[in-house]
């Protein structure tokens, strides 16, 4: 019988070891994604610094990240489409339940007349018609719900133009604070272009934000670089 659960402790230890150095590795793949991506979007800009808010990232577990990179070679594609981002989702820790040390402005994640920037920008494909629309002594921030908390999602269609489109927007977490670190209006690409912006966006046609967003009750700290 002793034998018996020695094996068991023996084996249970094992498999803790093998998952805590899985989860290791796979942190440390995504934090070396993390770094190259990141470092191709600021080599397509004229702005310095834009990720020094990320600094704590390689002391946190990922839950989720999420890039859109520029390519090497612009051509037609910034004819088309010029922007950007990196969001990255990660559990929060004690030591970051804090609001950040500096920021230019507060939300929530759901007040209705935040400035949300789509990052889709098509001219004939608006899913939610309240998405790039700005409201005075607002600052830009991500449209949220397009990133995996891992906390479900929720799944529509829509049609538009005649054509049906399938919809999923993640949960976001109910007491989700958002914090503008920094953010400027304004193009910022080393190459120009004249793109579709919607009107509603005014002098933010063209700019980029960057911040956090924290959720206590989840445990949850969004970082993100966003500009178009």
């Amino acid at each position: 019988m002793k034998i018996k659960m020695k094996l068991h402790v023996f084996f249970y230890l094992i498999l803790i070891f093998l998952f805590s150095s899985c989860k290791g590795f796979n942190n440390y793949k995504l934090y070396k994604a993390i770094k190259i991506n990141n470092g191709k979007i600021e080599k397509s800009l004229i702005l310095d610094d834009v990720f020094n808010h990320f600094e704590t990232l390689d002391e946190l577990d990922f839950i989720s990240a999420d890039f859109l990179v520029p390519p090497v070679n612009p051509s037609s594609y910034y004819v088309r489409s010029q922007r950007a981002y990196s969001i990255v989702i990660c559990s929060l820790k004690d030591s970051l339940l804090n609001a950040p040390k500096s920021f230019i402005y507060k939300t929530v994640a759901s007040n209705i007349n935040n400035f949300i920037v789509s990052m889709i920008f098509k001219e004939k494909v608006v899913f939610n018609k309240s998405h790039d629309i700005y409201y005075p002594n607002s600052y830009p921030i991500p449209d949220l719900g397009r990133y995996d908390f891992k906390l479900g999602f929720n799944q529509t269609d829509t049609i538009i133009g005649g054509k049906r489109y399938m919809h999923q927007r993640y949960i976001v977490p109910s007491d989700m604070e958002v914090y503008v670190q920094e953010a400027e209006h304004g193009c910022f690409w080393k190459e120009e272009s004249d793109v579709y912006r919607p009107s509603s966006m005014k002098e933010w046609e063209h700019g980029y934000s960057k911040g956090t967003a924290i959720s206590k009750e989840e445990k949850l700290i969004m970082f993100w670089f966003i500009v178009w």
